[in-house]
């Protein structure tokens, strides 16, 4: 059994692979309203948009609330540090999923917070 809050980062596959492999296997049933998303068409992800998930993970959730933040590697330094405050101390029933095409576009400190996944293009289908 998972704990109720975790971190999983997903590397590898193409853009394409990777929002299939989020969108079917793991937020395949999951209301709209409790996920947050960001990032996969935004040049970059700053500390504004990482501000914005803090505020929705701080609410206390009863259910798993997921955040799912595709092509991380766009997270500007300041939002993954920001990003790696809450990584520290997440918040109960808050799960994060970070897609990445390799886990070393990542700060270091991040990445030891994550359980790491590779995508085989094959399971993506």
């Amino acid at each position: 059994m998972l704990p109720t809050s975790f971190g999983i980062l997903l590397e590898g596959g193409s853009v394409l692979s990777r929002k299939m492999f989020v969108d079917t296997r793991i937020l395949n049933d999951i209301p709209p309203f409790d996920v947050f998303r960001v990032g996969g068409v935004e040049p970059s992800i700053g500390i504004n948009d990482v501000r914005r998930m803090k505020r929705a993970v701080s609410l206390k959730h009863i259910r798993p609330y997921k955040v799912v933040i595709e092509e991380a590697q766009q997270l500007t330094i300041p939002a993954q540090n920001a990003l790696l405050k809450i990584l520290e101390e997440p918040p109960e029933n808050v799960q994060f999923v970070l897609t990445v095409p390799h886990r070393g576009r990542l700060l270091p400190t991040i990445q030891s917070r994550l359980n790491s996944y590779h995508i085989d293009e094959s399971l993506s289908e």
